[in-house]
């Protein structure tokens, strides 16, 4: 006879959901935004030339772990794409943090590829064309905006978030966006490819789901065999 057949039905339901109360993963939506500098090699998350470069959480929109961080600042490390390339496994330990709460870490460990192709980078500038250079994380798109168009520029990571205080983890996505207003994407890319840089405010979007301990999973699945079991003999009897 195991401990958990002799344990009573109540107990045996009480114990599951102290596991799900014991541990408290970072879990839900952070919203930041702030300012850049892109230029061929380097994201550069202002002030300029100097890292890290800081952000500010959104005051109305966190959900989850991050209600508390609303309207707080932040810091986040500039990405060098010789250091950090595209599509490739990465590890960016501390990369982005926040002054609220120290223990918060993100941890960077991938930078996805743009999403379109090359073939309209270069096309007189027109609503609707979008474009990724060959090798680059940037997703280009133009909009028509009245007489001009309008450009916006986006870009995606993922990675994992650390709560020093309970070495639990956790991943997260997100998406970098940015509007310039007026301008087309072409005339952005003309100023980087001659060696030049882009300014422009920025809004990111980052959702953070838990990863199950594989600890608490054994204990849960013992728990439950243990409750079936229960059921099983009482039946029986």
């Amino acid at each position: 006879m195991t401990l958990l057949s002799t344990l009573p039905r109540g107990a045996l339901l009480l114990g599951i959901a102290s596991l799900s109360l014991f541990a408290a993963p970072i879990v839900g939506i952070l919203n930041i935004g702030g300012s850049t500098a892109v230029s061929l090699t380097q994201i550069d998350f202002l002030p300029p030339g100097v890292t890290p470069g800081t952000f500010r959480v959104d005051l109305f929109t966190q959900t989850g772990s991050f209600v508390p961080l609303a309207d707080t600042v932040g810091s986040l490390e500039d990405l060098n794409s010789v250091l950090y390339p595209t599509g490739a496994v990465i590890s960016f330990p501390n990369w982005l943090t926040f002054g609220a709460d120290p223990n918060i870490s993100f941890e960077l460990t991938y930078i996805q590829p743009g999403s379109f192709s090359s073939a309209e980078c270069g096309l007189a500038p027109a609503s609707g064309q979008t474009c990724t250079l060959a090798g680059s994380p940037f997703n280009l798109s133009n909009a028509a905006a009245g007489a001009g168009i309008n450009s916006t520029v986006s870009f995606g990571v993922q990675g994992i978030v650390h709560n020093l205080a309970t070495a639990e983890q956790s991943t997260f996505s997100g998406t970098f966006s940015t509007q310039f207003v007026g301008r087309p994407y072409q005339s952005v890319l003309a100023t980087i490819s001659a060696g030049g840089s882009e300014r422009a405010t920025y809004s990111a979007n980052f959702e953070v789901t838990a990863i199950p301990e594989p600890a608490t999973l054994a204990l849960c699945g013992s728990a439950l065999l243990g409750l079936a079991f229960v059921r099983r003999r009482n039946r029986q009897r």
